[in-house]
Formats: C-alpha cells, sequence, structure tokens
C-alpha cells in the first residue's frame, strides 16, 4: 500500500480531493493508501486514473487554486508520482507503468 507520513500529508490531501472526484473506487481505495494491487488489469486501471488526476491537478494548479490548504500543487503531484512510480516498480508493475508514461 502506498504510505503517507505527516510531512507528506499534502500530497494524501491532494490523493483524497481528486480521487473523490472520480468514480473508481479501486483507484481511490489505492490512491489514499487503503488497499494493495492484484493484478495487472488493476495496475492498468489505477494507473489510467492517475492521469486523470494528474490533468485535474494541472488545472487547478494552473488556476491558482488552493486545495484545502495546499498551495503548491505541482510539487506534491510529483511527490505522488513518485509514490505510485515507486509502488508500481517495486510490485511488478513496472513495464505497464512505464508505457503509461511514453504515451503521456
Amino acid at each position: 500500500m502506498l504510505n503517507y507520513t505527516d510531512t507528506h500529508r499534502p500530497a494524501l490531501i491532494l490523493a483524497e480531493h481528486y480521487s473523490s472526484k472520480m468514480q473508481a473506487p479501486l483507484f481511490t481505495s489505492f490512491i489514499q493508501g487503503k488497499t494493495d494491487l492484484e493484478s495487472s488489469k488493476e495496475a492498468v486501471d489505477v494507473i489510467n486514473h492517475f492521469w486523470v488526476m494528474t490533468e485535474l491537478a494541472i488545472a487547478d494548479n494552473e488556476a491558482g487554486r488552493d486545495i484545502q490548504g495546499v498551495t503548491d500543487i505541482e510539487h506534491w503531484m510529483h511527490r505522488l508520482f513518485q509514490k505510485v512510480s515507486g509502488y508500481m516498480i517495486q510490485h511488478g508493475f513496472g513495464e505497464l507503468w512505464q508505457e503509461s508514461i511514453d504515451k503521456q
């Protein structure tokens, strides 16, 4: 599961905020650090939703929005990117993750 320390609380705030906007229970549970992925199919689903979340965050960042006190959206989304990337690599989904990056 993804782990969030107190230091990374802003990343969790963004994860909760954006995942609540999607109708994707698996993604929501994963990005909030409540579940692990059990298959490549689940990994692809989470990866696809991660990029949707990224687009939402980019729009908010460009508009200068504050998300529940988080003002440096770009920085914290980069931290989320690192968390998800590390998870995917560590759990055998690194190739799927890299393929998704190559498509961006």
